[in-house]
């Protein structure tokens, strides 16, 4: 049996085979001929598979960025969001933040997204199943997933005023620290 094993590379510049794709683009996409910020690039088994052109908002604040494969998604937090590039059909789903994007957290079978404030749940089809209340005001850390509790840290007095969350893993609610 094949495997497929991808290859996720952020870079400000590219060449062939590249150039020659059509990409997906994402962010704020200007009309015309915009500048754009960056692309990511997915490879499959060493074949060049498609790119992503990313396109900065100058209202937003872009502190982290991450990207995997999950799923059946290429998943890409940039900026505020959270985007979602199917990696068959190049169909994009994006979920907004009010704060900058902090990190991914991929399980089996679903996905957290953390932003400066809140936390996520995204099921395999893309959705959102839940948003936390605001846990943090300045980052959101997950420590760890496990008996069905979210549990990890939200920072509350910058800088290293961090505080502890437990949050109930199919609600989003605040659940009894393990």
């Amino acid at each position: 049996m094949h495997s497929n094993t991808y290859e996720i590379v952020w870079t400000d510049s590219i060449g062939s085979p590249w150039i020659e794709m059509e990409p997906v683009r994402i962010g704020d996409i200007p009309a015309g001929c915009g500048t754009l910020d960056k692309h990511v690039l997915i490879k499959r088994n060493d074949q060049s598979l498609f790119r992503v052109e990313l396109f900065r908002t100058s209202s937003e604040t872009y502190t982290f960025e991450d990207s995997l494969i999950w799923c059946k998604f290429l998943v890409v937090g940039w900026g505020h969001s959270v985007y979602l590039i199917h990696v068959e059909s190049r169909r994009v789903m994006t979920h907004d933040f009010d704060s900058y994007f902090g990190h991914l957290y991929a399980q089996d079978d679903f996905l957290l997204a953390s932003s400066g404030e809140i936390l996520i749940r995204i099921a395999p089809d893309g959705s959102v199943v839940w948003s936390s209340d605001v846990i943090g005001i300045d980052g959101v850390i997950v420590n760890d997933v496990a008996n069905g509790i979210i549990t990890g840290a939200g920072e509350w007095d910058p800088p290293g005023g961090w505080q502890p969350f437990s949050l109930c893993q199919t609600t989003g609610n605040a659940a009894p620290a393990t």
